[in-house]
């Protein structure tokens, strides 16, 4: 494909996966609950044992990864927060109100969000973004 502005992109889809390569980097999304894990997702970074993937994104410095868990999302939040410290991470901000939490960490030069969701007779979504920065705090 060709944009407005020249800038070319190979896309590739293949049954849930759907890879770009451009000039900026490559991007790679999986859906419709592919199951996969990220081939390069950090290690350090905490995973809900259990959970199911429901879809992931790599690009240019980032990934995304969407989980689901049978867990109470009480359970899912309190060992997150214990494991990304344990892991290394700062805390550098929690948000909180009933069955919602917004956490974010930062170790070296990257920064982890986490949002941690439960509605109604559902299972405990978590999304997990992780960036690269230009420069450590």
């Amino acid at each position: 494909t060709t944009d407005a502005e020249g800038r070319q992109a190979d896309v590739k889809v293949d049954g849930d996966t759907v890879t770009i390569q451009g000039p900026d980097g490559t991007t790679t999304f999986r859906s419709s609950g592919a199951g996969q894990m990220p081939g390069d997702f950090p290690k350090d970074v905490f995973v809900y044992p259990g959970a199911d993937v429901v879809a992931s994104m790599t690009y240019p410095g980032g990934v995304n990864l969407a989980l689901e868990s049978a867990d109470p999302v009480q359970d899912v939040i309190a060992k997150s927060k214990s494991a990304m410290t344990g892991l290394g991470w700062t805390e550098k901000s929690h948000l909180g109100m009933d069955d919602v939490a917004m956490l974010s960490y930062t170790k070296d030069t990257r920064t982890v969000s986490l949002i941690i969701q439960q509605d109604s007779g559902s299972p405990t979504a978590i999304n997990i973004t992780i960036a690269e920065e230009s420069e450590p705090d």
